[in-house]
């Protein structure tokens, strides 16, 4: 049996203990063209919890990021001025949201060109106590940013006597459920020209709005004239915001005689 040094314990005792005293949880949504993703905090400390960085490598709040980990901006970011930490980005409206009493900031250290966002509040009233958790932030984007998936935090009150950092935690972790099927079309037509049509459909527990892509297709088999049959498989792809996947494969016979005759769309996009 290995040994484990003494000292060792300590550090892995302190690192358990620490990782139990906060948590912050995120789910992801398409919406309306946006990727929203949302936050819950979870305070599993003693004391209230009044400040939440996301996307800082920080050491407490009144000190300069270590390395700031967020890269697409909330719509059309701008410039509100600079302090001590760095440029002060304007939130646009409706981009960033915060529970009551909460307001959001984002920042940009000097000579980066990523940013964190900070959520505070003044009101001890609105501060997440202990033992309890608090729902209510979110940032909508244009696009994914793997960052706030599992970008690390910071939490801590205003003095900064209890300060807890850790990594984002997803709370969706189940894939989309993805079915495909394919169909011949145009069977009777004198011309025997045939085109295939599927049938995909696409549903998840969080997110209304998984995307779906066309992975990979392929026609095996025959030539126009020949007799037997032939097939064609395709493969789709479905991602949530979260970043599960999931694919399904459809296949379809094809009639010898036709098979050398059936219509892809250019590019394999399937209609």
């Amino acid at each position: 049996m290995k040994r484990i040094p003494p000292f060792l314990f300590a550090f892995i005792g302190i690192a358990a203990a620490h990782a139990a005293e906060a948590e912050v949880w995120v789910r992801a949504e398409h919406r309306g063209g946006e990727v929203v993703y949302h936050y819950e905090v979870r305070n599993r400390d003693a004391g209230r919890l009044d400040h939440f960085a996301l996307g800082c490598d920080c050491r407490r709040p009144a000190q300069p990021a270590l390395a700031a980990q967020l890269g697409v901006l909330p719509g059309a970011t701008t410039l509100s001025g600079d302090d001590y930490l760095g440029q002060v980005l304007a939130v646009p409206p409706g981009a960033v949201t915060a529970p009551p009493g909460w307001h959001a900031t984002l920042r940009v250290p000097p000579g980066e060109r990523r940013y964190w966002i900070e959520w505070r509040t003044s009101d001890q009233a609105a501060a997440v106590p202990a033992n309890q958790g608090l729902k209510g932030f979110s940032v909508a984007l244009p696009m994914t940013d793997r960052g706030f998936l599992s970008g690390t935090f910071l939490l801590a009150d205003t003095a900064g006597e209890r300060v807890r950092n850790g990594q984002v935690r997803p709370s969706d972790t189940r894939p989309p459920h993805l079915s495909v099927q394919l169909h011949l079309r145009g069977a009777g037509n004198p011309e025997g020209s045939l085109s295939v049509a599927t049938d995909v459909s696409v549903s998840d527990d969080i997110d209304p709005e998984p995307a779906v892509h066309l992975e990979s297709f392929a026609r095996e088999g025959l030539k126009e004239g020949e007799s037997g049959i032939g097939r064609l498989s395709v493969t789709y792809r479905a991602t949530d915001a979260s970043g599960n996947v999931s694919r399904e494969t459809a296949e379809i016979a094809l009639p010898g005689a036709l098979a050398g005759v059936v219509r892809l769309p250019e590019g394999g996009i399937l209609p």
